[in-house]
């Protein structure tokens, strides 16, 4: 007995833990820590990852400047491969291109972080680990779209709530096909190639609210074959023209194309692939038509039971150019927020009234194809 207690309190001297098994297991010997001291990453913080033992994750909040992140990443980090880096408000500025000094990331959000310019290459040595990146909520006019395919496991890309003037950089680059998220809200983009999302046919989420759209291309969507989202709203479209949206997707859930105009105006044919259980949100865009050669496919192809389609705020002309629908109960379905210009609802109009007034008018009734 003797011999086995000084046996075991030599183990604890000489190697911090005993290398006896316990219950079957070994006692694992304590683990480096994967961050540099405290204080010599303030105004940061760092702490192991759970997920993944041995590699740490960072955040720093009122950075003053990019010179303050260089000096913490020049420390001297047992694990240089973090899960995650969190910056917020702060002033960062310029990020230069050597400001990670080696340093890879899985998960980087620099939100709110003041940046205003970054180097092509800062993320360089990340190109194997990156899976998103959220830049969101600073100053940047330029971003380097057109690296994209340099990162090929990136699945989610926040620009909004910068200065951004176009995607165009995408055009021509090589596909990556693992962007699933892609945010470019609140930024200043007045118009899309009609080749911008060949190179990322992969997105499902794509935000284009409040930028300056006064227009679209067609089919400028239809690469997208796993699109589910698509948010359009407050921007200042005027028309909407033949195979603007066209989707080769079968699972568009969401197609919001609220606050547009004013007085938008659609041709013919402007809707294709929008399914049946598809929400799509027309309104406040103040047109006052309602063409069964724009809408009719559209409100046939929509379930009233698992989708929607809202005309809210639009204020129609409820001529003879309505009769199609009120004639349709089925289609009525999706009329309860239509208005007339007189605050009547479309579906309280008077069947049997509106076809003995348009019976000596002239009128074109409509056929009953789909798209």
């Amino acid at each position: 007995m003797r011999y086995e207690a000084l046996v075991l309190a030599l183990s604890v001297t000489l190697c911090g833990t005993s290398p006896w098994h316990h219950r079957g297991q070994e006692v694992a010997f304590p683990r480096a820590d994967p961050c540099p001291p405290a204080d010599h990453i303030v105004p940061c913080d760092c702490w192991e990852d759970e997920s993944v033992p041995g590699a740490a994750s960072m955040r720093c909040e009122n950075v003053a400047s990019a010179e303050v992140l260089d000096t913490v990443f020049l420390q001297d980090f047992p694990n240089p491969n973090l899960m995650s880096f969190t910056v917020s408000r702060s002033s960062l500025g310029h990020l230069h291109r050597d400001i990670f000094h080696g340093k890879t990331f899985k998960n980087i959000r620099l939100t709110g972080g003041g940046v205003s310019s970054m180097d092509t290459g800062v993320l360089d040595n990340s190109r194997e680990t990156l899976a998103r990146l959220f830049v969101n909520d600073n100053h940047l006019k330029n971003f380097s779209l057109q690296d994209l395919h340099l990162f090929p496991h990136v699945d989610a890309l926040y620009l909004s709530n910068n200065q951004l003037l176009s995607l165009d950089a995408l055009v021509g680059m090589p596909e990556q096909t693992t962007l699933s998220a892609f945010f470019v809200g609140d930024n200043y983009i007045t118009a899309l190639h009609p080749d911008v999302f060949k190179s990322v046919p992969g997105i499902s989420a794509l935000r284009l609210e409040n930028n300056r759209l006064t227009h679209l291309s067609p089919k400028v969507f239809y690469p997208l074959y796993r699109l589910e989202t698509l948010s359009l709203y407050d921007n200042t479209i005027l028309q909407l023209g033949t195979g603007d949206l066209w989707f080769s997707t079968p699972i568009l859930r969401s197609l919001d194309l609220r606050n547009n105009g004013p007085g938008l105006t659609w041709e013919a044919d402007v809707f294709r692939g929008v399914g049946f259980d598809t929400k799509v949100d027309l309104g406040n865009n103040r047109f006052h038509k309602l063409e069964y050669d724009v809408f009719g496919p559209l409100l046939r192809n929509v379930s009233t039971k698992y989708g929607f389609v809202n005309f809210v705020g639009n204020f129609l002309t409820c001529d003879c150019s309505v009769l199609w629908l009120v004639m349709d109960e089925g289609l009525q379905r999706h009329a309860y927020s239509a208005t007339c210009k007189n605050f009547t609802y479309v579906d309280d109009l008077d069947q049997s009234t509106m076809m003995q007034e348009c019976a000596t008018g002239p009128m074109v009734m409509a056929s009953d194809g789909d798209f």
